[in-house]
């Protein structure tokens, strides 16, 4: 009976031992089968910056950042051997700032990104081919920010096939339409673009200042991006190769695009950009440039109540120097009825207006009108331009010139329809209003 505890602490000191093996063999294993990383000769140093310190990574105590640790290692480790291709590069310090997620710095030899920014798909690919342009452009392309960027999204399509670049803090993903809108349809202010995907990260901080309404070139880097990259598609297979050779080498010997001044239009301003991202002695589809439109005919502008035109799918913004020649519909839609004047003093060609406000006290209320019949009107005397244009319907609903005399109730258009031998008014409602003689219309849908 005695030596029964010993046996017993005999057979648990073998469990606990085999348990402890067992364990150690675990962790050898997995130390001697855990993928192994190694550095790219472009990369100096990896760190991260917290709050309180700041860490390698890639070494022991880089654990505590798993998702950052796993992203730059399969960037960089996709990367290796395409920079290496390309050509020498010095190495980078590249920081991961946890502080700022949205933060991005980058120069030929030091690149700082908020943890945002480094977790976004594609995004150190792009800082890194941006530092190595940067290292190998002369002033031309390394001092513009719109060239620099167009330069570093077409060359991570060039190298991985497709340009897939996400978006910091964001589910969004960048890429090159297909087809390529027409040139102008990419035109915006600084405020649009930072509210874009195509946003710049490194002026993200100048964003909150950004009100200006005026159109700004660095609207234009998606169309940019994807001329140069519809131009290398259009080339065989055999070919693309020796296409990225010239076009990188041409980086170095880059000059300034010709000074263009507003009165040549934003066509000469964009063909000059063009022009100094790819020489057209390289450009396989260069003699296309001379087939784009300079003239811009839209099918639909809008004017807001603060006088601000812009054309939904064609242009999200005309400016005075950026300005459509010509539309078929011009949509008012302040409160407050436009008047004669303001009709006809729209600074473009156009078929027809509508004014259809967007208010809830007059929802159902629209006129239409043709600009080129009211001129006509105001110059033979038959009415005047400060008159509203509910004004105009209310005062001469007996006017056979016009033909409000004898509008007639459309139920499909659920409006009155008028036909006159001077055809300013062709539709209109207006529901809050008594017109025809007393009768009010009291439409039960809106156009």
């Amino acid at each position: 009976m005695a030596a029964l505890p010993a046996n017993r602490l005999f057979r648990a000191l073998l469990i606990v031992s085999t348990v402890a093996v067992t364990i150690c063999y675990a962790w050898l294993a997995a130390r001697i089968l855990e993928p192994t990383f190694t550095t790219p000769s472009f990369i100096d140093q990896v760190f991260v910056r917290t709050p309180h310190s700041k860490v390698q990574l890639f070494e022991e105590r880089s654990r505590e950042f798993p998702r950052e640790t796993e992203r730059i290692s399969s960037e960089l480790s996709g990367l290796h051997p395409l920079v290496s291709w390309l050509g020498p590069m010095k190495p980078i310090y590249l920081l991961i700032d946890a502080q700022n997620a949205d933060r991005l710095l980058v120069t030929d030899t030091h690149i700082e990104m908020g943890r945002e920014v480094a977790l976004a798909r594609g995004q150190i690919s792009k800082a890194i081919l941006k530092a190595w342009i940067l290292q190998h452009s002369g002033p031309a392309i390394a001092s513009s920010q719109l060239r620099i960027e167009v330069a570093s999204d077409v060359l991570l399509a060039m190298l991985t096939g497709r340009l897939a670049l996400g978006v910091p803090s964001s589910e969004s993903m960048v890429s090159f339409e297909t087809p390529v809108r027409e040139w102008y349809a990419y035109a915006d202010s600084y405020a649009g673009v930072c509210a874009s995907p195509w946003q710049f990260i490194e002026l993200k901080p100048l964003c909150s200042k950004a009100g200006a309404q005026a159109v700004t070139t660095l609207s234009f880097r998606p169309f940019l991006g994807a001329a140069i990259w519809r131009s290398y598609r259009s080339l065989p297979l055999k070919e693309r190769l020796d296409f990225i050779r010239l076009w990188v080498k041409s980086f170095e010997d880059s000059r300034p695009a010709p000074e263009v001044s507003m009165k040549e239009g934003w066509r000469a301003v964009v063909e000059g950009e063009l022009d100094a991202l790819l020489p057209a002695v390289i450009d396989p589809l260069a003699k296309q440039r001379e087939s784009w439109p300079s003239e811009i005919e839209a099918p639909l502008v809008v004017i807001n109540a603060k006088n601000e035109i812009s054309a939904p799918g064609t242009l999200r913004l005309v400016s005075p120097e950026f300005a459509v020649h010509h539309a078929r519909i011009a949509l008012m839609t302040a409160c407050e009825p436009p008047t004669v004047s303001q009709v006809t003093a729209i600074p473009f060609a156009v078929d027809r207006v509508v004014w259809k406000p967007e208010c809830e006290s007059r929802k159902t209320d629209f006129i239409q009108v043709r600009p080129s019949a009211l001129q006509i009107a105001v110059k033979r005397g038959l009415i005047e331009g400060k008159l509203r244009l509910d004004d105009l319907i209310l005062k001469h609903e007996e006017s056979p010139y016009l033909g409000l005399n004898e509008a007639q109730w459309d139920q499909k258009l659920n409006a009155f329809h008028v036909q006159g031998a001077i055809q300013a008014v062709e539709l209109y409602r207006l529901g809050s209003r008594e017109t025809r003689s007393g009768t009010t219309s009291a439409p039960t849908e809106s156009l």
